[in-house]
């Protein structure tokens, strides 16, 4: 799992660093940012982490002209010590809202937050990449049909030739790779 962190006191950024690699030692932190200009023209670069620990108040401005200036779907768990702006964290991908000082039990929890909404939406996604890898990796084999009603007619149709099948109501239909 890669982490960048956004977090203009370097003591804290170290402490924090240290704190995520202790509740999950299989993460990597990618980058350690302290500013909005900063931020802004690493992610502009620099390929989009797993996750991003944020602070909201930093030198140069709020964290949420970050998340403003470069379109980013990484979900973000904002470390802070102000309570004032949680309604706009969770407006800018917010999946968790930690009060400072945070301690080893608050980064793992959040962590863990974040691992349970990754595995719920990894497991649909993992169906469509399985359903990708079957039909990219296609060989001719012996080939086999589907008998198919067409109006009054039934026609054979390659199963190599089928990309999908739906229902709709109670008519199943088949979609060909050719779009048909």
């Amino acid at each position: 799992m890669q982490i960048v962190i956004i977090e203009d006191e370097n003591l804290t950024a170290g402490d924090l660093a240290e704190t995520i690699l202790k509740a999950e030692p299989r993460a990597v932190i990618a980058a350690i940012v302290c500013s909005v200009k900063e931020a802004i023209r690493y992610f502009q670069k620099q390929p989009k982490p797993d996750l991003i620990f944020s602070d909201i108040q930093l030198g140069d401005g709020l964290s949420f002209e970050i998340f403003k200036a470069v379109r980013l779907s990484v979900p973000v768990i904002f470390c802070t010590a102000y309570d004032e702006y949680a309604l706009n964290a969770f407006k800018a991908n917010g999946i968790d809202y930690i009060l400072k000082p945070f301690s080893q039990k608050t980064i793992a929890e959040a962590l863990g937050r974040y691992n349970a909404f990754k595995s719920n939406f990894s497991s649909h996604v993992s169906g469509y990449e399985k359903l990708a890898e079957i039909f990219g990796n296609r060989k001719s084999q012996e080939s086999t049909a589907v008998l198919v009603h067409i109006k009054e007619k039934i026609v054979p149709v390659a199963t190599s030739d089928i990309a999908l099948f739906f229902k709709n109501e109670e008519n199943t239909y088949l979609v060909l790779f050719s779009q048909q």
